[in-house]
């Protein structure tokens, strides 16, 4: 079911924003340091090609990592956002099993619910926000 792999893939995201992040601010790093550098200038204060080449490919790469951390972020804002619709139970019960990754009997024990209430719960909440994610 496709609202399920997308809270099981919350702590993913989250992981995967932060390693986006490291990698953005140490492109950045790296350009603002050669940037302090003086190349050799030709005659006519022509960078040369490859200096041009590596900048270019640099900010090219910026743009994209950005870009992949609004998407990411989107995602992660659309299953918050599902999740505000649902009661404090059915919260519970999808955070406990997809987002923590715990099992039927920790859920159900966790809740102090039967297994078959806590699956009826479950339906529930994956109903309400199915078309929200």
């Amino acid at each position: 079911m496709k609202v399920i792999e997308k809270i099981k893939d919350y702590r993913n995201l989250r992981a995967e924003i932060d390693r986006l992040k490291i990698e953005l601010e140490e492109l950045q790093d790296a350009s603002l340091k050669a940037v302090q550098y003086r190349e050799k200038l030709s005659p006519t204060n022509k960078i040369t090609s490859a200096v041009e080449e590596q900048v270019i490919k640099t900010e090219k790469k910026i743009s994209e990592i950005k870009c992949t951390i609004r998407c990411k972020e989107r995602e992660l804002r659309k299953i918050d956002n599902a999740l505000t619709v649902l009661d404090e139970r059915e919260v519970d019960v999808l955070k406990l099993k997809y987002i923590e990754g715990k099992s039927w009997e920790t859920v159900c024990y966790k809740l102090d619910r039967s297994y078959s209430r806590a699956k009826q719960i479950e339906r529930k909440a994956l109903e309400k926000i199915g078309h929200l994610i």
